[in-house]
């Protein structure tokens, strides 16, 4: 393999430069006998390392490198064949990089996607939390409609695992990680991968809770009550807006948690009422901005959102305090 360098920008307008440095290369090998390390200097531009009976490579054995990597296409394939051979530290610096890769454009997103792919039922909880918020991010910014259904699938397949073994109910044995897990791949199964049995026994069990038939802990609520907006109607929306409402002055947590869930409702007519709603003595001034951040986030509403925001600037943003005009600018920027 040829390595060569040059210095990264998360900017994709800057020019690399001719900057050069002396780099200590651990390059974890699999063969057909194992993983071994290889260990090179790339002293200057380029230099070339021969890995003799490699099946796959990956360029920073043990995460440890200060350095970024980007491959061919011939070596992602390979090593996406290789990931379950990683360590969790090592598949996750991994799709670290690659993300910030992505995010760079120094790369496609087919090469991270590929990664991803190959991480299905993932159950370290910094790896399977790093995948979640790339993937939930691409769904939110830079899905293309056509390639909605593919995408939904690559994501259900690479989570359905996780929830397969963790169950939807707390166990005794459950550890921390597990009860974080848990949360993390019910909302990517309800919310990016929208599979439909999880949308429903969401909805199922929110109905239950609000209902006094059933109590959900805390954990299982931060994941079911926004799958349970993302395509609810107008009834349960009034049940939310009732709930956050009796809960201001008794439980903050339960508050904010049914009041930020009004920002995931699909349907555009009660988008546009949570966005109508931000601007009346109803919510909170320091509130304001975040669910503006919450509501623009999310596709289905941040085209109904805006022409709100803009008709209530005058009267609202010039008097605004600092720290909320920041949030603000946080949620306008995921308009573009």
């Amino acid at each position: 393999m040829t390595f060569r360098q040059e210095r990264f920008f998360e900017d994709p307008e800057l020019a690399a430069g001719d900057q050069r440095w002396t780099i200590p290369l651990v390059i974890a090998v699999g063969t057909a006998h194992g993983t071994r390390e290889v260990r090179a200097l790339l002293d200057g531009g380029e230099t070339t390392v021969r890995l003799e009976g490699a099946e796959w490579y990956f360029p920073n054995g043990g995460g440890a490198g200060f350095y970024r990597y980007l491959l061919d296409d011939a070596s992602v394939q390979r090593l996406a064949r290789g990931m379950l051979h990683l360590s969790a530290i090592e598949r996750l610096a991994l799709v670290n990089d690659q993300w910030a890769l992505t995010m760079a454009r120094k790369t496609g997103v087919r090469a991270y996607l590929r990664f991803a792919d190959a991480l299905r039922g993932e159950t370290d909880r910094y790896v399977l939390g790093a995948i979640a918020g790339a993937l939930g991010w691409i769904r939110a910014n830079a899905l293309d409609a056509t390639a909605r259904v593919r995408f939904e699938r690559l994501v259900e397949r690479v989570f359905r695992p996780r929830l397969d073994a963790l169950g939807w109910d707390l166990r005794a044995a459950d550890s921390s990680d597990d009860r974080e897990d848990r949360t993390t791949t019910l909302g990517m199964l309800g919310r990016v991968a929208r599979a439909t049995d999880v949308r429903a026994e969401a909805r199922r069990r929110i109905d239950a809770h609000l209902g006094g038939t059933a109590v959900l802990a805390p954990d299982a609520l931060a994941a079911l009550v926004p799958i349970a907006a993302s395509d609810g109607d107008a009834a349960l929306w009034e049940r939310y807006d009732a709930r956050r409402r009796a809960q201001e002055a008794t439980d903050a947590q339960d508050e904010a948690r049914f009041r930020y869930a009004l920002c995931d409702f699909g349907d555009a007519a009660l988008a546009e009422r949570t966005a109508r709603l931000i601007f009346t003595d109803g919510i909170r001034a320091q509130d304001r901005g975040l669910m503006l951040q919450r509501l623009f986030g999310t596709p289905e509403a941040r085209h109904v959102g805006w022409p709100v925001l803009k008709d209530r600037w005058n009267a609202f943003v010039p008097g605004m305090e600092a720290g909320i005009k920041q949030n603000l600018m946080g949620a306008l920027a995921q308009l573009t």
